[in-house]
C-alpha cells in the first residue's frame, strides 16, 4: 500500500504506520483513483502509471505487492490488452480493509487477493508469477536490497520485478533504476510516465 494520495513522507512508514494510519485514508476516497493513493482522475493514472505495462514482455501473470484497492491490477491486465498482451492479476495489500475492498470492487479474482506483508508473504501454493510489481517505499531505504531479493523469488524463470518510484511533481527522490543502482541491482530496462518530470518511473529486473 502506497502514501496517502493527500501527502507523500519523506520516511517510508512501517508496516504498523501503513495500517494504522494509511488504510483509513484509502478507505475515505470516493474515487477509485483515491482509493489506490492517487490525488488524479483517470486520465491522469494512465499517464503516470501505465509506463508499468511496458516492461511486460510476454503474457502471464501479474503480482501487485502493495495492490490496495486493486485498481493497478484490473489497469494492467487493460494496458497489456491494448498492447497484445494476456495478463492475469493477483494482489497483495498489508491492510485488510484494502484487501476487502479489493475483493468487493473485483469479486471475479477474490481469491487471488491477500493480506500480506511485502517483505515476508510467500503464496501457500508456492506459485511464482511471470511479473511482480512493487514500490520502492514499501520498505525504508536502507531495506531497499532486502525487498528485492525477496520479491524476485516471487518471480518465474524468465519473468520480471518491477520496482517503482513515486513522488510529487517538483520531488528529486531518485528514479527507480538510480535506487536499484544504489542498492547493486542490475536493471534489464526503465520507463517513465508521461507525467511531470520524476513523479513515476519504473525499472525492470529479469529473473
Amino acid at each position: 500500500m502506497p502514501p496517502a494520495p493527500t501527502a507523500r513522507r519523506t520516511t517510508p512508514p512501517t508496516s504498523a504506520d501503513s495500517t494504522r494510519l494509511l488504510e483509513p485514508a484509502y478507505l475515505r476516497a470516493t474515487t477509485p483513483e483515491g482509493g489506490s493513493g492517487f490525488g488524479g482522475g483517470p486520465e491522469e493514472w494512465r499517464a503516470r502509471r501505465s509506463m508499468i505495462a511496458e516492461a511486460l514482455h510476454r503474457d502471464g501473470t501479474f503480482l501487485d505487492v502493495g495492490c490496495a484497492n486493486g485498481l493497478l491490477m484490473e489497469s494492467v491486465r487493460a494496458w497489456a490488452a491494448e498492447r497484445g498482451r494476456a495478463m492475469e492479476p493477483y494482489g497483495i495489500d498489508i491492510a485488510p480493509g484494502l484487501v476487502g475492498l479489493a475483493r468487493q470492487r473485483l469479486p471475479h479474482w477474490a481469491d487471488r487477493i491477500e493480506t500480506g506483508k511485502a517483505l515476508d508473504w510467500r503464496p501457500a501454493d508456492g506459485r511464482r508469477f511471470t511479473f511482480v510489481h512493487v514500490l520502492a517505499d514499501c520498505v525504508p531505504r536502507a531495506r531497499l536490497g532486502d525487498l528485492v531479493r525477496h520479491t524476485l523469488a516471487l518471480v518465474e524463470p524468465g519473468g520480471r520485478l518491477l520496482v517503482s518510484v513515486y513522488q510529487a511533481a517538483g520531488g528529486e527522490d531518485a528514479s527507480a533504476a538510480e535506487r536499484l543502482a544504489e542498492v547493486g541491482i542490475p536493471v534489464a530496462g526503465s520507463a517513465t510516465g508521461d507525467g511531470p518530470p520524476g513523479t513515476a518511473t519504473t525499472a525492470g529486473v529479469d529473473a
